[in-house]
């Protein structure tokens, strides 16, 4: 019975960390036990005292404080802490896009709750409501860095930690966590700043990209493939009505085709490639392929014709918020 394995799992899971910790193991053994057996960890959040604060950074930590300070925007939930000296915090860390808090990746919150630690996620500059400049123009999307970020990070946490030590006379240990560029930035902070955090953790951290990096699309055959093979040739096929009509139509056709998506009909095919890409890519990546696979399966096995079809196809990325005219260059910039 799955739900047996599933408890038996998790009850497993908790025991193993639990034991870590009565041995004195340091945080980031037991953040590793927990990752470890994460499927098995409760995903219920509901009823968390999820507080919305912002905290006063720099906006340009290499020239000084000259240039005033911006509202960064942070999410916490303290009602896991036990407030003790040497207490874990999760420093958690959005990426690039606005930060919402993450009720579907729930192993930073529950490894929180199993280290009876403080639980932060944090949101990058530039995105969302943490905006450190009045508009995005080119002198000032230079702030826009890596490394402003990091410093960002860093100011954060000696603030806090001050602050903790002030009011409740402790000290603290940080472990950061991220994914992506989130993960990278995680890796490297605890390079740039091992004064800081007892470690990190970076999932899928991108710290040596690769322009050609097929391995990806190859993970994401491999997801396909666990709903069966008719997923993956449904993609596939799927794929070469969209090759043939971009490549081998008119530009009448081809402007007909791009409609279809919502375009206007002069956006670039690479445009079009790379928004088609994220259709069977994004939802199988953040833990959505069944859904992904059944509504395919049922477009493909209505019996309608390859227009209509396509129409429902772009419909489900609507309805995921992948949309095309996001993709294009003048969108992706903000012009």
């Amino acid at each position: 019975d799955i739900h047996k394995e599933y408890r038996r799992k998790r009850q497993r899971c908790i025991r193993d960390s639990q034991i870590s910790a009565d041995m004195g193991a340091l945080p980031l053994l037991i953040l590793g036990i927990l990752f470890s057996c994460s499927i098995a960890i409760d995903q219920d959040t509901a009823g968390l005292n999820i507080k919305n604060l912002t905290f006063d950074n720099y906006v340009d930590h290499f020239t000084g404080p000259t240039r005033g300070t911006y509202k960064q925007r942070y999410y916490m939930v303290d009602e896991y802490w036990d407030k003790k000296d040497k207490s874990a915090v999760i420093f958690h860390l959005c990426g690039e896009a606005t930060c919402n808090f993450p009720y579907n990746r729930q192993f930073p919150v529950q490894t929180a709750k199993e280290l009876k630690a403080l639980y932060i996620v944090i949101e990058h500059r530039f995105y969302g409501e943490s905006q450190p400049t009045p508009d995005w123009s080119i002198d000032n999307l230079r702030l826009l860095t890596h490394e402003q970020a990091l410093a960002d990070y860093a100011f954060f946490i000696e603030s806090m930690q001050a602050k903790f030590k002030k009011e409740l006379n402790i000290s603290t240990n940080w472990i950061m966590i991220g994914g992506s560029y989130a993960g990278a930035l995680s890796a490297w902070f605890r390079f740039k700043y091992p004064h800081l955090v007892v470690g990190s953790l970076a999932t899928s951290g991108v710290v040596t990209p690769l322009a050609d990096f097929w391995a990806f699309e190859k993970q994401i055959i491999e997801d396909l493939y666990l709903s069966g093979e008719y997923c993956f040739n449904i993609v596939k096929y799927f794929q070469e009505i969209a090759e043939e009509k971009l490549l081998r139509s008119t530009p009448a056709q081809r402007t007909a085709f791009l409609k279809i998506f919502g375009g206007v009909g002069d956006e670039t095919i690479d445009e079009f490639m790379f928004y088609f890409a994220d259709m069977h890519s994004l939802l199988p990546q953040y833990s959505n392929r069944v859904v992904f696979c059944d509504a395919i399966k049922k477009i493909n096995e209505s019996g309608q014709p390859i227009e209509k079809q396509l129409e429902e196809y772009a419909s489900l990325g609507l309805k995921n918020e992948i949309i095309f005219t996001d993709y294009t260059y003048l969108s992706l910039i903000h012009i």
